[in-house]
Formats: C-alpha cells, sequence, structure tokens
C-alpha cells in the first residue's frame, strides 16, 4: 500500500521526488493508520554509513564517466551533468531524458516532455514503462525504462533517434 501511495513521486526504485514536501506527511498517515504501534526513533550520522555512502556515489560517478558519457560522445549527443555526477541530462526533439546510475549494471532512464503524451514516450522509447496508473497531470515526467542494462537504454534512444531522422 506504501508503494502505491508513495508512487506518483518515485523518480527510481527507492528514490521519490518530493517538490510539494507531502511526503513525509503521505508515509506519517500510513503509519500512524496501519501501525499505531510504531515510534519515533531519533537516527544520527553513523560515520560507516556516510563512508558506505561516499564510496557508493564514487564507484556510481566513475561508472557514469566510464559508461555512460563515451556512449553518448559517439551519437554525439549533448549532455549535462548535475553537480553530484549520479545522472546524465540530455535532449532529444521534445524530450529531455536522464540516465541514472543505478546498483550492480542497472541503469534507469527516465523520460520527460511538456509538450509530448505519456503514450508518446511508450510509443517513441522501446521497452519504457508508465510511471503510474495515478500520474500526476502536472507533471512532466513521462516514462522510464527502470533497472536496466545500458545497452537496452542506448538501444531504445538509438532507435528513437533512427524513427525522428526518418520521419524529417
Amino acid at each position: 500500500m506504501l508503494h502505491n501511495i508513495l508512487d506518483n513521486s518515485r523518480l527510481d526504485g527507492e528514490y521519490f521526488w518530493d517538490g510539494n514536501e507531502t511526503l513525509v506527511d503521505a508515509v506519517t498517515n500510513f503509519i500512524e493508520s496501519y501501525h499505531n504501534e510504531a515510534q519515533e526513533i531519533q537516527i544520527s550520522d553513523d560515520a560507516d554509513v556516510t563512508a558506505a555512502t561516499v564510496a557508493v556515489d564514487k564507484k556510481n560517478s566513475q561508472r557514469l564517466y566510464s559508461e555512460v558519457i563515451p556512449t553518448l560522445d559517439l551519437l554525439k549527443i549533448k549532455y549535462s551533468i548535475p553537480s553530484h555526477g549520479r545522472r546524465v541530462n540530455f535532449r532529444l526533439g521534445e524530450y529531455i531524458l536522464t540516465v541514472s546510475v543505478r546498483s550492480g549494471d542497472r541503469y534507469t532512464l527516465t523520460i520527460w516532455s511538456k509538450t509530448k503524451t505519456t503514450e508518446d514516450a511508450l510509443s517513441d522509447f522501446e521497452h519504457s514503462q508508465e510511471l503510474s496508473a495515478q500520474g500526476s497531470e502536472d507533471s512532466t515526467r513521462r516514462a522510464r525504462i527502470p533497472m536496466s542494462q545500458l545497452s537496452v537504454i542506448f538501444e531504445s534512444i538509438k532507435n528513437y533517434s533512427q524513427k525522428k531522422r526518418h520521419l524529417t
């Protein structure tokens, strides 16, 4: 039930966007409704957890630069990398795409557009999935290819680019 409540805000996997700052309230309401015996606990930053997080972020950043960026360069796609270095953003036509590094050898492609519909995105990008049955109408996030091998994501990007060139 909690995953259904949070699905509209899901970025990828267990990562959520809280632009409306409502996720804490949604989770709190869920816990109060279904687990009224739960008690709040305080968590302090543990040095080991912090060190592990830094190590994972560094590894993911290295994978971004060694695996994603060279392929984008080969495809002659201009891109930008936010300061934390865990994802890369780029444009294809009316879409803004984000490739995020995930655990293992997995990546996620998130597909955004102000002018294209979810149906367009699902049609344009093979292997893409709808974000949620209860998607937010004001969101520009249209679809995603979650937790996939990089080859699957780039196959979809290449096929869209070829289709787009063929139509113009």
